[in-house]
């Protein structure tokens, strides 16, 4: 599995290269610096360019909107299942005080469950704010200075590689605090 994947990937970052070096041949003396930038402002102000980030933005939303409903879901059963199984613990003495030590172990791994929901969560929260600060904040302003910025980039790379932007125990740290302030 791991040689195929190796593969896949290989070839995915020759074809990558191949493509842009293409590119540089197709473009490379056919525009100068100020024409290119001309041309790429003209197609930032175009309507299909607004209409498809208006889009973009609205489905991101989307996805984290599931990603804390999913969030929610979780606290949701580590609540039950804690209050269940401490009502019945307590509620019957035949019953041994070591199902508590099981509770904590479920409540521990619906917690990690949470934490790896929380990556998620964050890793399109991300997408969304740098939306917001760089293309909708000068939309709303009506300053397009404010829309130039290595962020377009930024973006795309997340699209293209997506990443998470914590590790494990930063997201179960963050899911308590904010939990439990």
């Amino acid at each position: 599995m791991n040689s195929i994947v190796k593969k896949w990937w290989k070839s995915w970052i020759t074809n990558r290269a191949r493509r842009a070096r293409g590119f540089q041949r197709r473009t490379h003396g056919m525009l100068s610096d100020v024409e290119t930038d001309k041309k790429q402002s003209e197609k930032m102000e175009s309507r299909d360019y607004y209409t498809t980030m208006a889009h973009f933005y609205r489905g991101e939303l989307g996805r984290i909107q599931m990603w804390r409903q999913r969030l929610d879901a979780t606290t949701n059963w580590a609540i039950l299942a804690a209050t269940g199984v401490i009502t019945l613990a307590l509620g019957n003495q035949s019953i041994s005080h070591i199902v508590l030590l099981l509770a904590n172990m479920m409540v521990f791994i619906l917690m990690w469950i949470e934490g790896r929901r929380y990556r998620y969560y964050d890793a399109y929260r991300a997408r969304v704010r740098i939306l917001e600060a760089h293309f909708l904040v000068p939309i709303i302003l009506k300053d397009s200075t404010l829309l130039e910025g290595d962020w377009r980039r930024l973006l795309a790379e997340d699209m293209l590689i997506p990443s998470f932007k914590m590790n494990m125990a930063q997201a179960v740290g963050k899911r308590l605090n904010l939990n439990y302030r």
